[in-house]
């Protein structure tokens, strides 16, 4: 019966897809979070359905990440704290060489008036995000190189969200496990760019409980600052941000249904 649902959720693609083998171990979950429920139950699997599609074009998308001179200087500063906590920060301010207002104001463009975007294609010469992008791609570079992942991809795409005034993170978050459809992610990454030029002080702060929650920590986020995290065993909460921007994007381990390993 649980088959016959998700086959009805993921049309128009077939019964042996990824995205039904995706689907088929969250559609058991979701049934026991709603207690049996059909309506709940199919509402919940047509959101996932959409989620896991996109996700999976975001993976179909992804690139072998390229390593920088500056990125190598400011990862030597913080990759102990991902050996030994599962979590790091980084001050990319002085070794970037990005105009950080000017990387704002084109995130901003992105946005327009929404308070959530993704940027595709980033990874080609002459789009708005473009040195941006190239930051996180050496960043991933840094995390394979250190970490003999060599599978280690990274999404094409940068995640933009607007941080409002009175609003925070909804609780602990995961980026790859709970409900929802392994996504591939592996590392996870967010800097964060302020929209007012007057602003002062560490506008935002990053809390993690990382290696599976056996160990907490928070960040301070500066504007040009950076904070990575193993994406399956870290649960996350962006606290504060009012007037900043935060850029996301993230290293992914293709598997071999997804075609990339070569």
């Amino acid at each position: 019966e649980l088959q016959e649902y998700v086959v009805r959720c993921i049309l128009p693609e077939p019964r042996d897809s990824r995205l039904y083998k995706a689907m088929m171990p969250v559609a058991m979950s979701w049934w026991q979070e709603v207690n049996g429920e059909e309506r709940p139950f199919l509402e919940a699997l047509v959101k996932v359905a959409a989620t896991a599609r996109a996700e999976l074009l975001s993976v179909d998308a992804s690139a072998r990440p390229a390593p920088t001179k500056a990125a190598r200087l400011a990862w030597e500063r913080g990759a102990l704290e991902l050996k030994t906590i599962g979590a790091c920060s980084f001050d990319m301010g002085d070794v970037a060489g990005l105009s950080w207002p000017t990387m704002a104001k084109a995130c901003e463009d992105v946005l327009g008036q929404h308070d959530v975007a993704t940027s595709v294609g980033c990874q080609l010469e002459g789009h708005a995000l473009h040195a941006l992008w190239r930051l996180f791609s050496a960043l991933v570079a840094e995390v394979s190189r250190t970490f003999a992942m060599r599978e280690l991809l990274v999404l094409t795409e940068l995640r933009l969200s607007r941080c409002r005034a009175g609003e925070t993170s909804r609780g602990l978050e995961v980026d790859n496990g709970g409900l929802l459809p392994d996504n591939r992610r592996e590392v996870s990454l967010r800097m964060l760019l302020s929209t007012d030029s007057s602003a002062t002080g560490p506008p935002a702060t990053m809390a993690l409980r990382a290696k599976d929650g056996d160990a907490s920590i928070s960040f301070p986020l500066q504007v040009g600052s950076l904070c990575a995290w193993w994406s399956r065993q870290t649960f996350y909460q962006f606290l504060g941000g009012e007037r900043h921007i935060a850029v996301s994007c993230w290293g992914i381990v293709p598997q071999k249904a997804d075609g990339l390993i070569v």
